[in-house]
């Protein structure tokens, strides 16, 4: 609970530091960089079903895949259940979150960003990146021109490419490959905002992140790869406080 308590308290930081900013605080357009930091909470499947296309036969309960060695013939390979929920799963990777974004701000109303960002455990074991282009909406500008407030409501979404790598359990497993997963993504979330000087805010965004994974990875190592038979089930929710350097364009 400690990353959530401590995400709330930012929060509410947010909230005091809007009665406290000074005057010539403003949200603004043009250029800015952000650095974000909070905690990723994966939620995915265990036990993906692999595409054998009928080149492996279950045998004694046992489950088998399918895997892939490059200019080689493809081999099967064989697990009891319980193995293959340990190695074959996307619910890895929950812990600390970091995102760097880049963007621009086109007169209060859009955005539009770079974002590399992930999660995973501090030691680098179990982690998922996700960089992707974003589209970043302002409604607030449509009521209020940021000239005349230092606070700022935003809704996003983005697309683009993610990788995560896991250590399964030696213990079920068997041995101590790094396995992982390769595919496509879609973000979407909501943030807020408050402007502490012209050229600086503090801001809160809420991110799902919902990972398309294509490709499973056997074993890193030796480059071995496997096909999910239907596209596995992964969401990420990652709440992170960012501080943002701005570079107004407009000079107000």
């Amino acid at each position: 609970m400690r990353p959530q308590r401590a995400l709330l308290g930012a929060a509410l930081m947010l909230g005091l530091m809007a009665f406290d900013a000074p005057a010539q605080a403003i949200f603004s357009d043009g250029f800015y960089v952000s650095l974000g930091v909070g905690y990723g909470h994966v939620m995915g499947d265990r036990g993906v079903v692999m595409d054998t296309r009928g080149g492996c036969n279950s045998t004694a309960g046992d489950l088998g895949f399918l895997y892939y060695d490059p200019g080689k013939t493809p081999k099967c390979q064989y697990f009891t259940s319980r193995q293959r929920d340990e190695m074959a799963r996307t619910d890895v990777g929950s812990g600390l979150a970091a995102e760097l974004r880049v963007g621009y701000n086109i007169l209060g109303y859009f955005s539009v960003e770079l974002s590399l960002s992930g999660n995973g455990t501090t030691d680098g074991a179990n982690g998922i990146a996700y960089p992707t282009g974003q589209l970043r909406l302002h409604p607030i500008q449509f009521v209020i021109p940021f000239e005349e407030r230092i606070w700022d409501v935003s809704v996003f979404t983005g697309f683009g490419y993610t990788i995560a790598g896991y250590h399964p359990d030696e213990a079920i497993q068997g041995n101590d490959d790094g396995k992982g997963w390769e595919g496509i993504v879609h973000t979407a979330g909501v943030g807020v905002g408050v402007a502490v000087a012209e050229w600086f805010s503090f801001d809160f965004d809420l991110r799902f992140i919902f990972p398309r994974y294509l490709t499973w990875a056997v074993d890193w190592d030796d480059n071995l790869r496997s096909l999910p038979k239907d596209t596995p089930f992964t969401v990420i929710i990652a709440p992170t406080l960012q501080f943002t350097f701005r570079v107004p364009s407009s000079g107000a």
